[in-house]
Parts: C-alpha cells; structure tokens; sequence
C-alpha cells in the first residue's frame, strides 16, 4: 500500500515536472518569437521612415 501511494506521487511529480518544462519552453520560445516581431517590426518601420524620407526629399530637388 505505501509502495504504491510514494509510485503514484513519483509519477504525479514527473508529469508536474514534465509540465513545467512544457511550460517554460513555451514561454521562452514566445518570447523568441515576439523578439524577432519586434526587431523585424522596427527594421521594417526603420525602412519605411527612410524611404518616406528619400522620396520628399526626391521631391523637394525636383521642385
């Protein structure tokens, strides 16, 4: 009986375990994820700004 009662809570705290592994590997792959939305959202922000840029300034030397 006592033999099976620590099984059973060897297992739960492996799941537990396993589970928050899961878990965190989630949370850090996210956080990866929306890094590299960020940064590319700024490059391509950084982009459009330069190009808004270069195509009055085209348009002032024109004038």
């Amino acid at each position: 009986m006592n033999k099976m009662k620590t099984e059973t809570w060897f297992k739960v705290m492996i799941g537990v375990m396993i589970l928050a592994v899961c878990l965190v590997l989630i949370n850090v792959i996210f956080s990866i994820i929306s890094g590299l939305i960020i940064r590319i959202a700024g490059v391509v922000m950084m982009v459009g700004i330069v190009v808004i840029v270069y195509q009055t300034v085209k348009r002032a030397l024109k004038r």
